[in-house]
């Protein structure tokens, strides 16, 4: 394979035939088909957003985030029509991304992340900048919009709440104008 990464489907496909050097158990240990079969995740990870959204107010909105990785997980088990996953696993958040309040901003804001769910302030700033970088790729390839990926969300979910004034220079330079904190940061403000 010359992929940089073993997705989803994947890890489940190869499991079998593997196992860390020293050791009984299979790689991945966890049970893949478990975590990403459980209903309430393959709802979360295709229509329910969407679903949601449309019982709300016209004037009502979410923000969601998923990892980079995330994303491409889901989308290998979608390509394999694996574990209740089709190819538009997607399509749910596609349209709704594309649902504007009265006032005019989207309803469903698909925010950004780290791709590998990384924490962000522990990460050199190029190490950072490459995550962002690769997470507005997958960001595209799953929900869709500018080529150049000039259309993403303005706004930027810290893996774990762990944010630090020390990454916001490279946020905005990968285009973010806001993030999500958590209170105890504002409390200390």
């Amino acid at each position: 394979q010359n992929s940089r990464v073993e997705y989803a489907w994947d890890s489940m496909v190869l499991k079998p035939g593997r196992s860390y050097a020293g050791s009984t158990a299979q790689h991945p240990e966890n049970n893949l088909s478990d975590i990403f079969g459980i209903d309430d995740r393959k709802n979360a990870y295709q229509s329910g957003p969407r679903n949601a959204l449309a019982n709300l107010s016209q004037s009502a909105g979410f923000c969601l985030s998923y990892s980079g990785s995330l994303m491409d997980g889901v989308r290998s088990l979608g390509n394999a029509n694996q574990l209740g996953y089709g190819s538009g696993w997607n399509d749910g958040n596609r349209e709704a991304r594309n649902w504007l309040t009265p006032s005019g901003s989207r309803r469903l804001d698909l925010v950004g992340f780290n791709y590998h769910h990384s924490l962000a302030p522990l990460l050199p700033k190029n190490v950072l900048r490459k995550e962002l970088q690769i997470f507005k790729q997958a960001y595209w390839k799953a929900w869709g919009g500018n080529s150049d990926l000039s259309d993403h969300s303005k706004g930027y979910f810290p893996t774990e709440m762990a944010f630090s004034n020390s990454i916001i220079d490279v946020l905005v330079e990968e285009g973010f104008e806001w993030s999500i904190v958590a209170s105890h940061h504002l409390s200390r403000t």
